[in-house]
């Protein structure tokens, strides 16, 4: 039924389940993409090159995919993103964030990333921080600290978590789930 309503509506693409081994082309994409699901292929890496220009993208969905790792230069113009990360079991590293002011939510969970990602800092409009599952084993103090926004955050159950660093005020703001 998804499927079918996306069909004609050039904002919406939809090549999930598809054994697709690569990114789609880029000519293959609209420059208003709205929302982009590749979910569930066999998706292992994204050129080196690949720096899509797609402000508008919102939301763009790769789990189920055997990454490993994606390009520095592949969300530097896709502003409005939220957290395409989650169930990319191989995932052990992502490009800096810096430049997805906008997202609201990171879900690195179920991946084997083992430090936060360059640019998490920058998140400042970040609400939920979901890390469960990782291969992460700390967080430095000033980045939570940076993320005024942030109401939930959710750790891997291995990693540090000295509350008594994070101070008192902050601890009270986040809802801790392991």
């Amino acid at each position: 039924m998804a499927l079918g309503i996306t069909k004609d509506n050039r904002r919406y693409m939809v090549k999930a389940g598809l054994y697709l081994r690569e990114i789609p082309d880029v000519q293959e994409w609209t420059e208003d993409l709205d929302k982009l699901s590749l979910m569930n292929n066999s998706i292992e890496e994204i050129s080196s090159g690949m720096s899509p220009k797609f402000p508008r993208l919102s939301t763009l969905i790769l789990s189920g995919n055997p990454l490993k790792s994606i390009p520095d230069c592949f969300f530097t113009q896709m502003h409005g993103l939220y957290s395409p990360f989650k169930y990319c079991f191989n995932l052990k590293s992502v490009p800096t964030l810096k430049t997805l002011r906008l997202l609201t939510r990171l879900d690195l969970s179920y991946t084997k990333i083992e430090e936060l990602p360059d640019g998490v800092e920058s998140l400042i409009n970040l609400k939920v921080l979901d890390l469960v599952r990782t291969s992460l084993s700390m967080i430095l103090t000033g980045v939570l600290h940076s993320l005024s926004l942030l109401q939930q955050l959710r750790l891997p159950i291995h990693i540090d978590t000295n509350r008594r660093s994070f101070g008192i005020e902050t601890v009270g703001r986040f809802l801790w789930q392991c």
